[in-house]
């Protein structure tokens, strides 16, 4: 009994079981009325006639005389019923809202007598008190809302006790254990969170502008419309990662594991992904402008559309990878693994695909003018209606082994 229970209560919150039973009832009693004038027995049907002077007409309770009394009790009683839980609800919230001031104030007073009775400021760094300031700041951060999140944050980094610089933070939040966290809109910027488990956390929106965040977790994390301007994600696990909208413009990536995450309409121009994981990454309508992808693996990745115009992929792997409409004018291409690429109407012109493997890619409707195509492998290349026109290095011999 006890898991149907929890199985009710997970598929059919409290609120709505109440809302739908009060339904069901209104319904219960329109469909009784209905079916009741069309039974005398019930009273619904009975016409007043005249009664002769002198006497009285005192006929049997019907239903509905049974129900007229029964209707208004059970209007006040269903309209108390939800008053009360009304009331209930907005007592809690003042309550929980109270309890977070208050878990503020106590975090505030009890880090203010680390800072002046401790001289945490000054501690060496394995002294005690840090791991104590540490161990409150991390408990301060999951028990607290959004806003109070912030102020904590504020207060460390007016206190300068945490920095961007990497391992300089008096009070580290490196290696923190933050998995499944709500820290929607926090204020992270230029904090040091190296090799913390961000798995799961709900960052949407959050502001992560210059922040540490080498080898760091975010499997499945919520990073949607995220500002990591200029963030350090050297070696960062971003596997499964929602990245909608992210702006990642000159963020070092290098190395980062992105494999099969959504970067759909993110902003990395600049970005330094070189030797990047972005394997079935979703990268389409992306601007990775500028960005250097040098030896990274896009493997399979969705890049349609997506703006990689002056792009560097010198070595990079995009076996498989559909880049159809793609800019990738002036991008740099050289010895690139384009292998079975979809192509199909992107702009290349002027792009550096010397020895590139483009071996059984898609390249109709491409446009290639400019672009250096010398020691480029087109075998079996689709290259129908792809403006080749004004390409360097092309050869007869290369051109035999496309389909034109």
């Amino acid at each position: 009994m006890n898991v149907i229970r929890e199985w009710w209560k997970g598929k059919f919150p409290y609120p709505l079981v109440v809302t739908l039973t009060i339904i069901i009832g209104v319904g219960l009693v329109v469909l009784l009325i209905s079916l009741g004038y069309h039974a005398d027995w019930t009273g619904f049907n009975r016409h007043v006639e005249s009664v002769p002077a002198g006497q009285q007409d005192q006929p049997a309770k019907t239903l509905w005389d049974w129900m007229s009394l029964l209707i208004v009790p059970t209007v006040l009683v269903v309209g108390a019923f939800l008053f009360n839980l009304a009331t209930s609800k907005t007592e809690q919230k003042i309550a929980l809202d109270k309890q977070r001031e208050d878990l503020l104030q106590i975090y505030l007073d009890r880090m203010s007598e680390l800072l002046l009775k401790e001289s945490l400021r000054t501690s060496q760094a394995d002294a005690e008190v840090r791991n104590v300031a540490r161990v409150r700041t991390l408990t301060a951060l999951g028990q607290l809302d959004t806003s109070r999140q912030s102020a904590v944050l504020a207060f460390l980094r007016e206190s300068k006790l945490v920095t961007s610089e990497l391992g300089k933070s008096i009070v580290s939040l490196g290696q923190a254990q933050m998995s499944h966290a709500y820290l929607r809109r926090v204020n992270f910027s230029y904090v040091d969170l190296g090799g913390a488990d961000l798995s799961f956390a709900d960052l949407s929106f959050a502001n992560l502008i210059g922040a540490i965040l080498i080898e760091a977790h975010f499997r499945k994390a919520n990073l949607i419309f995220a500002d990591l301007i200029g963030a350090d994600l050297r070696g960062a696990h971003l596997i499964e990662a929602d990245l909608i909208g992210a702006d990642l413009s000159g963020a070092r990536l290098i190395r980062a594991d992105l494999s099969c995450a959504n970067l759909y309409r993110a902003h990395l121009s600049g970005a330094d992904l070189s030797c990047a994981n972005l394997n079935g990454a979703h990268l389409s309508k992306t601007d990775l402008s500028c960005a250097d992808l040098s030896g990274a693996d896009l493997s399979g990745a969705d890049l349609d559309e997506a703006n990689l115009s002056i792009a560097k992929f010198i070595k990079a792997k995009l076996s498989d990878a559909s880049l159809g409409k793609a800019s990738l004018e002036r991008a740099n291409l050289s010895r690139a693994s384009l292998r079975r690429a979809d192509l199909s109407g992107a702009d290349l012109g002027g792009a550096d695909l010397s020895g590139a493997d483009l071996g059984g890619a898609n390249l109709s409707g491409a446009n290639l003018s400019g672009a250096d195509l010398s020691g480029a492998d087109l075998s079996i290349a689709n290259l129908r209606r792809a403006n080749i026109d004004k390409a360097l290095g092309i050869t007869q011999e290369q051109l035999s082994k496309a389909k034109v």
